[in-house]
């Protein structure tokens, strides 16, 4: 039989194995509910249609961003171009 200091200390060792698998695994279960249940929430047509403008200005706004970097880059292009010929 085990003394009682190694069986304490083996019983320590399988629950800090238990505890360090059953706490991922538990957040893990409890993340994958909680998705789910997002998922399944119904979106009202409101929600959609805002959503739909805002997306339409994000990408206007992107383009208008592109556009001004573009206008930089030539810029930029242009001051070293005379940079050098000096």
């Amino acid at each position: 039989m085990l003394s009682p200091s190694l069986f304490e200390l083996v019983l320590f060792y399988a629950l800090s194995v238990a505890f360090w698998i059953a706490i991922p695994l538990g957040i893990f279960v409890f993340a994958r509910r909680l998705l789910r249940a997002i998922e399944r929430r119904p979106v009202r047509e409101s929600q959609i249609a805002e959503l739909t403008e805002r997306l339409q200005r994000l990408e206007a706004r992107l383009e208008d961003i592109a556009d001004e970097t573009d206008r930089l880059r030539d810029d930029q292009r242009f001051t070293r171009q005379l940079l050098t010929e000096r």
